[in-house]
């Protein structure tokens, strides 16, 4: 359920999975890979 779309930028990928029941676009989560895991998540 969703889609999810992967950016591979120098030295870090971005994986974007956001949708809700509906598969409306809520939230979109950002997976920083670079030393350490960090998770960014941003409600709109």
């Amino acid at each position: 359920a969703g889609s999810s779309r992967i950016f591979e930028v120098p030295g870090a990928y971005y994986d974007i999975q956001a949708f809700d029941c509906s598969l409306n676009l809520v939230a979109e989560e950002f997976f920083l890979d670079l030393n350490d895991s960090q998770v960014y998540t941003v409600t709109g």
